[in-house]
């Protein structure tokens, strides 16, 4: 009965553990992956070429992949313009790469002025209004 009793506990234990990690790695998501453009920084003076206001700049961020506008996905790729961009998972202003920045710009535009998700979003990203 003992080892039973042991044997529950270490597995109660293991359950806890997997689901601290599981939060753990949702906030890491959710709050210090994105990244927001700094005023000082080569994006900023392209924003402000394509158009974009003080304001909404201040409300552009990205993770490793993709660009955000308030928070919310413009499912415009983020990413360094020589690397292949997968289309299925998101615009890619370059075709099959990222685009250069001003590119990338273009397409962030196109999604704000749009509502903020870009019309070439593939379907499985699509929100839901």
């Amino acid at each position: 009965m003992i080892l039973q009793e042991s044997g529950l506990i270490a597995h109660t234990y293991l359950v806890c553990l997997v689901i601290l990690l599981l939060l753990i790695f949702i906030f890491y998501l959710y709050t210090k992956h994105k990244k927001y453009i700094r005023w000082d920084n080569q994006w900023n003076k392209i924003f402000h070429k394509v158009g974009l206001s003080a304001n909404q700049i201040k409300q552009l961020s990205h993770d490793d992949n993709v660009w955000y506008y308030q928070g919310v996905s413009t499912c415009v790729g983020y990413g360094d313009w020589e690397n292949k961009c997968d289309t299925s998972l998101s615009v890619c202003s370059g075709g099959d790469t990222y685009g250069k920045p001003l590119q990338q710009a273009i397409s962030i535009k196109k999604s704000i002025d749009k509502g903020g998700e870009h019309d070439l979003c593939p379907l499985l990203y699509r929100s839901i209004s």
